[in-house]
């Protein structure tokens, strides 16, 4: 590398560390973390050294791997692959063909490891090699660009806002939109709060949720069903936004929305960063949760027939709506076309042999039930946000991820206890710990999309590049999430 361009670049990355320290800016503002992403990333880009050790540390390995499996007289394709591969990168390549071997080896990784056996072969040889490929691949990752995914046409969202509710008729007749703001964030469905000025002169906040119309793994579910379960929830005194209308017009207006009131409050967490609760705010979010998870599910109920919730599960046991959850989030990894990963394999084959057996009737989950998505009013809270990823399932998908938020123990334990009082449902360690893994396979996938979203897309927000570089999160912690649940299975 250019001696100049890394010493102005590690300028740069060390200016922005001082301002940050000096004008108190917090870890979440995304501009300032994007800045400080994109930094590292392009000195990352430049030390070529450091993808050939990577490398030929993975090779070390897959040889170890091949060498259990050839034992055992399966994978001979991809272990004479394998050997077709060098062993290490020459000096003299440079990032991009260094990254196309590394993708190749992966590939390879991957296809061994569906085929080991794992984690059912009683090998512990072969649990210690997965467990050094996990911990290898989250310690150096990267997606390499590919093809940018189709978008639909961008309409002027104003105009659909203000046609869709003249449509509407009543006060909205002739009404006009006099204000919006355009939400970051959000990988199915775009948010904007707009201002709508009434045929009387009343004001009204209010909140669109629209189809993005980007062709991704994850696909989402029909804002059409959203808004369908949004109404049914809001009949049955859970705090969501109260619905307004669904605008069902793609013809007309590009692409089919939701509009709600706007909740009232502040979030207390974002997808990066949570703050600690008081005893009084734990236990609102505490019976919150728990009034969700008992919510009686009347099948026959036209907006829950409606909505996007597989009403065929209802009935079904906790299990099976867990392990039909499961195997949706595999159909979206398969789905991406994104580079394979020894990680992700290894992971899908633990997730799908410890299913936990609960044969208490499956619950609504929200299945992001996390700070970021709660308004909060004092004390109390006043809206709980985002339903696409909800479903039918076990309880500790919800309470695993909020749990991870919480600061210590303590406070986790504090939080059962309230949601124990309120009627929820006791979950033991080993859910937890499964649900944990879960939560890493899941993020792993968000993050690694979110990367492609950025590198693909021009006119994407420079959160994504923030998002995606959490990718490591999920992929360091994998190995010691699956080995703290086969410990806390064991004491079941």
């Amino acid at each position: 590398m250019d001696s100049d361009k890394r010493r102005l670049l590690a300028a740069i990355g060390e200016s922005m560390v001082r301002m940050a320290s000096r004008y108190g800016i917090p870890a979440s503002d995304m501009n300032h973390a994007a800045l400080t992403t994109a930094v590292v990333e392009l000195l990352r880009r430049e030390e070529t050294d450091a993808v050939k050790a990577f490398y030929s540390t993975g090779y070390a390995l897959a040889l170890r791997l091949a060498e259990m499996l050839r034992q055992d007289g399966v994978a001979a394709a991809d272990i004479a692959r394998l050997h077709r591969l060098p062993q290490s990168i020459e000096e003299s390549a440079n990032f991009a063909s260094s990254q196309d071997l590394l993708v190749e080896l992966k590939e390879i990784l991957s296809s061994l490891i569906s085929r080991s056996g794992y984690p059912s072969d009683p090998n512990a040889g072969l649990a210690n090699v997965i467990s050094s490929l996990c911990s290898w691949e989250g310690d150096h990752h990267k997606v390499a660009p590919s093809s940018a995914p189709k978008t639909q046409k961008r309409y002027d969202f104003p105009q659909m806002l203000e046609s869709s509710a003249r449509a509407q008729a009543g006060a909205f007749e002739g009404a006009q939109v006099v204000e919006t703001t355009r939400l970051t964030g959000g990988f199915t469905n775009e948010t904007t709060l707009f201002k709508l000025a009434d045929k009387n002169g009343r004001i009204w906040d209010l909140v669109a949720r629209a189809n993005t119309g980007l062709v991704f793994g994850i696909d989402g579910r029909d804002i059409a069903g959203e808004f369908h379960l949004l109404r049914y929830l809001y009949q049955g005194g859970v705090s969501v936004a109260e619905p307004m209308w669904l605008e069902r017009n793609v013809e007309r207006d590009g692409t089919k929305f939701l509009v709600t009131r706007k909740v009232e409050g502040e979030n207390f967490g974002t997808v990066v960063e949570a703050q600690r609760l008081n005893s009084s705010q734990m236990q609102a979010l505490a019976i919150q949760l728990a009034k969700i998870h008992t919510l009686p599910l009347n099948e026959a109920h036209p907006d829950l027939q409606r909505s996007h919730i597989d009403m065929e599960l209802a009935g079904g046991s906790m299990t099976e709506g867990l392990s039909n959850y499961l195997e949706r989030w595999i159909r979206l990894w398969r789905s991406t076309g994104l580079e394979n990963s020894p990680t992700i394999e290894a992971t899908l084959n633990w997730l799908r042999a410890n299913i936990p057996g609960v044969e208490d009737a499956a619950v609504l989950v929200h299945g992001d039930y996390a700070l970021h998505n709660i308004m909060m009013q004092g004390d109390e809270i006043s809206g709980v946000l985002d339903w696409e990823m909800s479903h039918l399932g076990n309880p500790a998908e919800d309470i695993s991820g909020l749990l991870a938020s919480f600061s210590n123990e303590e406070d986790a334990e504090e939080f059962m206890r309230f949601y124990i009082e309120a009627g929820g449902r006791p979950i033991t360690v080993f859910e937890r710990e499964y649900c944990n893994i879960f939560r890493y396979f899941m993020l792993y996938v968000v993050t690694l999309e979110s990367q492609l979203r950025f590198y693909s897309l021009p006119d994407v927000h420079i959160e994504f590049l923030v998002l995606g570089s959490y990718i490591q999160h999920p992929a360091q912690r994998m190995a010691q999430a699956i080995e703290d649940a086969e410990k806390a299975k064991s004491h079941q």
